[in-house]
């Protein structure tokens, strides 16, 4: 059961429950500031901290604010849970540039034109020097190679 009355003079929500076999009864306080466009904001205050907030929580066998029941958001649990590898933690950057150099090397293969930057993106990342990426219409296998790889499918198919 819950009521909202007076208290000593100031406004006060007033919760009765049972918890652990137990009639309980707590007196919350109540404070109200002035919204932007008019009206007013009703807030309750932490019986244990006197914290303003909007929402109080049950557990423990008692209402009190997220801040008393150590209570947080699952995604702020999640966020740092792979910092403890090391690895993942300091190395977005380098995975972040893997994956462009990635994409531009899809590029070249799918024989768009590549500009000088990018060629020399390409180059660093494979460890080789700049006049071997050229910046467009170049075939990364031979013609001769190309024919062997195509003879050796159409082979595995009759077989």
């Amino acid at each position: 059961m819950c009521y909202v009355r007076l208290v000593r003079g100031r406004l006060s929500f007033i919760l009765s429950y049972k918890a652990d076999e137990q009639d309980k009864t707590e007196i919350i306080p109540l404070t109200t500031t002035d919204c932007e466009f008019g009206g007013v904001r009703y807030w309750m205050h932490c019986p244990r901290c006197s914290r303003r907030c909007a929402k109080l929580y049950r557990a423990y066998g008692c209402f009190r604010c997220r801040k008393c029941h150590n209570l947080t958001y699952t995604s702020s649990q999640e966020a740092h849970r792979f910092d403890s590898l090391g690895i993942l933690g300091t190395d977005f950057k380098k995975l972040d540039q893997m994956m462009k150099v990635e994409a531009l090397i899809q590029k070249w293969d799918d024989r768009k034109r590549l500009t000088k930057g990018e060629r020399r993106k390409i180059a660093a990342a494979l460890g080789l020097p700049l006049f071997m990426i050229r910046s467009r219409w170049y075939r990364r296998t031979t013609r001769a190679k190309q024919v062997a790889e195509e003879k050796a499918f159409v082979d595995d198919l009759l077989k």
